[in-house]
């Protein structure tokens, strides 16, 4: 059995240090960038299972190409993970150039988080024209001057809010969920669960051995720019 033939190589999660093509040319656009934006509104008003979400856009859309599902997938699982921050710091940014909270229509909410994430997403991995990208944009879908400090400031979209409220903001979980993990595991255990449980878990591929060794599968996703290590397993 092919099962018995197999050893793992993990690739690491995309981080500050580890960086992917997330710029401004792989920026979605276009169809890809519209069916992004079809599937947010669609997980966000039916709070379905984002991955049977994407299963049907991507039957629907056959034409697609690999990177821009890739793309589409990983931003979806973002905007899904972080709403409730991007929410606050759509709000926030509204509130400050208007002087009061204001209703946006749901398109434009759902294309000003977007841009947000967007924005934020390219400071953590240094793509400057990316982030100058989305801000512009934020600032047209607003119709406000919008600064970069206001989108990517560490404290963005807290506003005044104290203790577990404004942890729980931070992380983009309800309020009584981080109260929960603060209960069972302590304030510092409980906290880093959560930031874990917002980073995307390491993928790992299987070595087929009657193909190739780990090693030489290693070698070979090194050469397309990809640092991989052997599992222990």
């Amino acid at each position: 059995s092919s099962r018995y033939h197999r050893r793992s190589v993990q690739t690491p999660t995309p981080s500050s240090s580890s960086p992917r093509s997330l710029g401004s040319s792989a920026r979605l656009r276009g169809g890809a960038r519209a069916l992004l934006l079809t599937c947010a509104a669609e997980a966000r008003s039916e709070w379905g299972y984002t991955s049977d979400i994407l299963a049907r856009a991507f039957r629907t859309h056959r034409s697609l190409g690999s990177k821009d599902r890739k793309l589409v997938a990983d931003t979806l699982y973002g905007l899904v993970r972080l709403d409730r921050r991007l929410e606050a710091i759509v709000d926030e940014l509204v509130a400050r150039g208007r002087g009061r909270k204001e209703d946006l229509s749901p398109v434009a909410r759902n294309e000003a988080r977007l841009c947000v994430y967007e924005a934020r997403e390219g400071a953590e991995e240094g793509d400057a024209a990316l982030v100058d990208e989305a801000v512009a944009e934020l600032g047209r879908i607003l119709r406000l001057p919008v600064s970069k400090e206001a989108v990517l400031a560490e404290d963005a979209g807290l506003g005044k809010r104290a203790g577990l409220e404004r942890e729980a903001l931070r992380l983009s979980y309800p309020t009584w969920l981080i109260e929960r993990f603060v209960n069972d595991l302590g304030q510092s255990a409980g906290l880093a669960l959560a930031a874990a449980m917002n980073r995307r878990a390491p993928l790992t591929v299987h070595a087929n051995l009657v193909k190739t060794t780990r090693d030489d599968l290693r070698a070979r996703l090194a050469e397309e720019g990809v640092t991989a290590h052997a599992t222990t397993f």
